[in-house]
């Protein structure tokens, strides 16, 4: 192989390499543009939309002057209270099965019938 066909091979070699580093670029700057515009979107989607003009109108956002939480409701916090209520009391209920109780009389009549089998 001679020294020229060596150089048209690395020549190509370097350009393919730079074709896909062009292409990986590329699609970066495509991901950053879209995801730029769908940050933004969706920060303004966020953000809360109250009216100077009609702060009444808005439930606890106008009369307390505090923002309220996104998508928090008192019907969904209520119905939120009560699940984590009803999960709690499942759970003593389990915690209170799982605790042995001591009966005195059954153990001494086990002891009792121990003794008797042994001797």
């Amino acid at each position: 192989m001679s020294e020229i066909e060596r150089e048209e091979i690395i020549t190509q070699r370097v350009e393919e390499k730079q074709r896909i580093q062009d292409k990986l670029t590329i699609a970066q700057m495509v991901k950053e543009q879209r995801g730029g515009e769908a940050d933004s979107v969706s920060k303004a989607a966020k953000r809360s939309h109250t009216s100077s003009l009609f702060p009444m109108d808005i439930p606890d956002i106008g009369q307390t002057g505090q923002h309220a939480v996104r998508g928090a409701t008192k019907e969904k916090s209520r119905k939120l209270d009560e699940l984590k209520a009803r999960r709690k009391a499942k759970d003593e209920k389990k915690r209170v099965g799982d605790i042995p109780t001591f009966d005195y009389q059954c153990s001494l009549q086990l002891v009792e019938q121990e003794y008797l089998s042994k001797t």
